[in-house]
């Protein structure tokens, strides 16, 4: 966001401080990192240390046990930074906090959607270059795979099931529903490897 809001604002002829605090006035900034900087942490240890706090945090097994290292943490923290944690990124803890998201299968989140596809791209490839067609191929299989998901789940099939609220909302007899077939990761980027690789031999051939 910083470096969109100073393109725009050379391209608009405003001062940069304008804007941003317009925009910081509406969203607030949540990146803990880029605080730190303007409350003055100049030191890549410190900042370090503030950033290991924050991940130790949200590690832990139970919402108590968060709330208290939170108090402990916030004795020692800068006044400045624990007042924009406890406003801007606590009320999120029921979200994303180890104890919450683990019932979902999960051990980590990040809002980062760029690092989560690299992730999944690194876990799953071992290519060092890919076309950008294999690419979109595979990530629209991905997506395909869980939409998939999504609509078995409506109708109480595959590995995810809606709340029993909301389950009467849907009929399989009545709706006679096409499900696809769900892929899992392992199987799409092999396929999509394997193609490229025959592709390949017959190119060369």
């Amino acid at each position: 966001m910083p470096s969109l809001l100073r393109k725009m604002e050379q391209e608009m002829g405003e001062k940069p401080s304008k804007i941003y605090r317009k925009v910081n006035e509406t969203v607030p900034c949540d990146n803990a990192k880029m605080q730190l900087r303007k409350f003055g942490f100049r030191s890549n240890v410190e900042v370090s240390e503030y950033l290991d706090d924050i991940r130790q945090l949200f590690s832990q097994l139970d919402n108590k046990k968060y709330n208290d290292l939170l108090l402990e943490f916030c004795t020692s923290w800068n006044k400045e930074f624990a007042n924009y944690f406890r406003k801007f990124i606590h009320k999120d803890v029921q979200r994303i906090g180890l104890w919450v998201i683990k019932k979902h299968g999960l051990t980590s989140a990040t809002k980062n959607r760029a690092e989560s596809i690299n992730a999944l791209l690194k876990r799953f490839v071992d290519w060092k270059e890919s076309p950008v067609d294999t690419m979109i191929l595979a990530l629209e299989g991905i997506s395909a795979s869980f939409y998939s998901e999504i609509l078995r789940g409506r109708y109480v099939r595959g590995n995810y099931h809606l709340h029993q609220d909301f389950t009467s909302l849907y009929d399989l007899e009545k709706d006679c529903p096409f499900l696809p077939e769900v892929r899992h990761e392992e199987e799409i980027f092999k396929s999509l490897k394997d193609a490229v690789g025959k592709a390949t031999e017959i190119v060369i051939s």
